[in-house]
Parts: C-alpha cells; structure tokens; sequence
C-alpha cells in the first residue's frame, strides 16, 4: 500500500453523498419516506449502513427526537436522526442525549437553528480530506513510516487509531465541561415505625 492508496481510501471514504437540508421537503414526511429519501441521497439504504426503522424508534422511545404529531416527521425531525446518525458513531446514546438536552435547553436554540448548524458541519465535513491527507503525511513523511512494511503499517494503524482515541476524549471532556450529569437526588427513606419493623 503506497501514498497514493491512501489518498484513495481517503477519497472513498469522504466523497460519500450527504442529505443537506435543502434536499429535505418542507412537508412532513413518513418514516418509509424518510428512509428512501436517505437512501437515494447517500446511497446508503437501511441495509448498507444507513437509518434503519429500529433506528428510529429507539430514537424516539429514547427521547433523542422530539415528539411527533401522528405518524409523520417535520424536516426538523429529520435533521434530528440525521445528527444522531453521524454522532452514534463514535459516542455514546447517552452522551448524544446529554448533547440534545443540552442543546435544546437553550431558549435560543431552536429547529432553524439545529438546521443551519447541521448545514455548516456538512460544509466542514467536505473539507476534512485536505487534513486527512495532512495526517496521513505526517505519518508517512514526518514519521518515516512506510505503509507497504507490515511492521509500519502496523504502527500506522496503531497511531491512527490512537489519534481517534485522543479527539473522542477531547469531544467527551468538552460535553463534560458544556453539560455536567445532573445528579439525582435520592428521597431520604422513611424511618419504619417500631410497629412495622416487628412484623
């Protein structure tokens, strides 16, 4: 495997089709809907890494999407599943619930906002193959590991692997710092009276 395999695995795996808000119809939709829609602009249908009905129903049984009104979902739903869908894949259910409530108890956040934040992440996420490569670089120049030696691309692996490790925890220190665990606290138990303690 030399640079040039890399650059195209990076390719490959950042010039995938996105589902931009302006693809979404104003129209409230159903979930067969939302699931074809997604499918035809990733190209990735339910059984190819992409939303599944499940998905969405733990999505709503967990709370992670707002209530809806009968059967159908809003465009502000579908960008919902859409944030979810790309956060659950290096964080936890319960970190993204802790973002959302975050986010939503925000008295100024709302729906067009969730739409234009997810549009400028999109717009950052077309850019990510330049720093990529930049890595990958790094790595193979900088580190004078050579890809096509099982014991460097090894290494390489190793130190990609790690670097992912690293952003994780900065992502999950800055929930922690944005949105601390709110802490329950436990009802004092109630003192049984000697009456019921003999029986």
């Amino acid at each position: 495997m030399d640079d040039n395999s890399l650059l195209q695995i990076i390719d490959s795996h950042l010039s995938e089709n996105l589902l931009r808000s302006n693809d979404i119809p104003s129209l409230d939709l159903y979930l067969d809907q939302i699931l074809t829609l997604v499918a035809d602009k990733t190209g990735k249908d339910s059984e190819n890494g992409g939303l599944t009905k499940t998905m969405i129903n733990n999505y709503s049984k967990d709370g992670l999407i707002k209530p809806i009104k009968g059967k159908k979902y809003s465009k502000e739903h579908i960008i919902q599943m859409m944030v979810i869908f790309y956060l659950k894949g290096i964080l936890s259910i319960g970190d993204i619930k802790r973002i959302l409530d975050g986010v939503y108890s925000d008295e100024e956040f709302d729906g067009e906002k969730l739409i234009a934040a997810y549009d400028k992440f999109l717009d950052i996420k077309a850019t990510e193959g330049e720093f990529c490569s930049k890595i990958l670089s790094h790595f193979t120049k900088k580190g004078e590991l050579d890809p096509e030696k099982t014991d460097e691309f090894l290494v390489m692996l190793m130190s990609l692997v790690s670097l992912c490790d690293c952003l994780k925890g900065c992502a999950l220190q800055m929930i922690e710092a944005k949105y601390p665990p709110v802490i329950k606290e436990e009802k004092p138990k109630e003192k049984k009276s000697k009456k019921e303690a003999e029986q």
